[in-house]
């Protein structure tokens, strides 16, 4: 049981639908127009973290080299 709730607690998807609206409920306000039905959104998904990850190249630096960096 204790699992279900924090499952659901964590789950900030429903905030952003709920932000979203409130926000557009807002600006009609201000705007004095009607206010639409409902927001919807579609987001697309996240990349996969394969698609994320950047190789970065190796890179050295000489003990004496990196002495003299506390000049720049």
């Amino acid at each position: 049981m204790l699992a279900i709730f924090l499952s659901v607690g964590c789950d900030s998807s429903h905030l952003l639908q709920k932000h979203l609206q409130e926000y557009q409920e807002r600006m009609a306000n201000v705007l004095d127009v009607e206010d639409p039905d409902k927001l919807t959104i579609s987001l697309p998904p996240y990349p996969p973290l394969k698609d994320l990850k950047q190789n970065i190249p190796d890179t050295t630096i000489k003990l004496f080299e990196f002495y003299n960096l506390k000049h720049c």
